[in-house]
């Protein structure tokens, strides 16, 4: 059904406009990479130079945090009434603290343990909700140093803020290590035989 009370560059105006709402619904729903994000984690750093190469390893999978402060948190600072702005920032923060607790009861189920208690007066339900709120806030990879001096992929929090790629040169390292004692067994092994 073609509308004849619009010319047709108002119709593209409207379209345009109307999928440029779409994607920027989507990027608030689903954050996601995103240049102002990848620009404030690296800056004006060239790709292949040593500051470059560096920043961009401390970046590497901290985009998302960095996405959710440019997205939710700046379309919150622009509302234009106090009450509007803590009742977003309440519904987020409540929202996101609640999924954070679902993630971190179907994680200890799925490892075959029973869910942590999350009601009662405790030290250890107070520790749960902190938990679940930066589980659920987007800092989940710091959630995991509350309560423990490594992350849940043994790394340390100077690691974590290094990036991959310089804890991919540690490994490598302790690799070689074992590398080396294998085969010094292996020649040890090898003479007791002969």
């Amino acid at each position: 059904m073609e509308r004849t009370d619009l010319d047709a560059p108002t119709i593209e105006s409207v379209a345009t406009r109307y999928l440029e709402m779409i994607n920027t619904e989507t990027n608030f729903a689903v954050p996601s990479n995103s240049i102002r994000g990848r620009t404030f984690l690296t800056g004006e750093t060239q790709p292949g130079t040593f500051t470059g190469e560096t920043l961009r390893s401390v970046a590497m999978y901290k985009n998302f945090g960095v996405t959710v402060v440019n997205t939710h948190l700046m379309r919150g600072l622009t509302l234009d009434k106090t009450s509007s702005k803590g009742g977003y920032y309440a519904n987020l923060l409540i929202s996101t603290t609640m999924m954070g607790a679902l993630a971190m009861q179907l994680k200890e189920i799925s490892k075959g343990r029973d869910p942590r208690d999350m009601f009662g007066d405790s030290e250890e339900t107070a520790k749960f909700w902190f938990a679940a709120f930066m589980q659920g806030g987007g800092l989940g990879i710091f959630g995991d140093f509350l309560f423990s001096g490594t992350n849940r992929f043994d790394a340390s929090l100077g690691e974590t803020i290094a990036g991959p790629v310089l804890v991919l040169d540690q490994i490598c390292k302790n690799l070689q290590y074992i590398i080396c004692i294998k085969l010094l067994l292996v020649k040890i092994q090898t003479q007791l035989e002969s």
